[in-house]
């Protein structure tokens, strides 16, 4: 047993050891090449505080990013409803407030199908619709400035005549796009 444990015993102490022959060893290295140890250590500091700096700015990135995610998720579930329920009644007067959150040429494109299709088929069938988010997430990493959402709808449509209403789910993928302190949607695709 004893021939089992003595080399157990010396691997021990000789690891214990590693430490304070690796101080001396550093300290024998300093004391005969004091610059070269200086250069060398100083060298270390510089790459060791480059690392921490790359790291906490990958940390705020990740965060700001997160951080978009989570207010353009809330942001789309409010906007996205909005852009897709309509009233024939109402929906000729509430274009311009629509259009206050939408950007890029999804803008234009908004506006045209709106004027062009929408107003005169609800006109036409008296359409009342209404649209709620029934999940929605947030598809690929988000960026600080951009964040793309899939959205499962719900529309139910009323028409002139028509005694129940029609129920009908969409899956869509949105992209928000910061502007300033707000954020609009960029593009909207049925998927």
């Amino acid at each position: 047993m004893r021939r089992v444990l003595r080399p157990i015993g010396r691997a021990a102490t000789a690891a214990a050891a590693l430490p304070l022959r690796g101080a001396r060893a550093l300290a024998t290295w300093w004391r005969d090449r004091p610059r070269t140890a200086t250069r060398v250590l100083a060298g270390a500091a510089v790459a060791l505080l480059g690392l921490a700096v790359v790291f906490a700015v990958l940390q705020v990135r990740a965060t700001q990013a997160a951080d978009a995610g989570d207010t353009a998720l809330a942001v789309a579930k409010e906007s996205v409803p909005n852009l897709l329920s309509y009233d024939h009644r109402s929906i000729k007067t509430d274009l311009d407030a629509r259009l206050n959150e939408v950007g890029g040429r999804f803008k234009d494109d908004y506006r045209s199908l709106v004027r062009d299709i929408v107003i005169p088929a609800s006109d036409r069938d008296q359409l009342v619709t209404q649209t709620s988010v029934a999940a929605a997430g947030v598809a690929e990493p988000a960026s600080p400035d951009r964040v793309r959402l899939t959205m499962f709808l719900n529309q139910t449509s009323t028409r002139a005549g028509q005694q129940q209403p029609t129920l009908s789910g969409s899956r869509v993928l949105v992209t928000m796009e910061r502007d300033g302190d707000r954020w609009l949607v960029t593009e909207l695709n049925p998927v």
